[in-house]
């Protein structure tokens, strides 16, 4: 059902940005500084086929708003 497909989902999105912002910090601790990761996001974003709507229903979370918390996270 579609109200199942969107609450899974959002909970994956939740298990995605968590592991997200586990994996910038053992970037961070590993070289010093998370560029590379805020690139490969970037490069992400310019594959990314669906729109706002469609990522409700998606595993990840929208590529816009990956980086964006991406990028505040590599601020701290």
């Amino acid at each position: 059902s579609y109200a199942a497909s969107f609450v899974f989902n959002k909970y994956s999105q939740t298990q995605e940005k968590r592991a997200d912002i586990f994996a910038l910090e053992m970037i961070k601790l590993a070289y010093g500084k998370p560029d590379g990761a805020i690139k490969a996001t970037k490069k992400l974003k310019e594959f990314n086929k669906l729109n706002k709507f469609e990522h409700y229903f998606a595993t990840h979370p929208h590529p816009e708003n990956r980086l964006e918390y991406i990028k505040k996270a590599a601020e701290k």
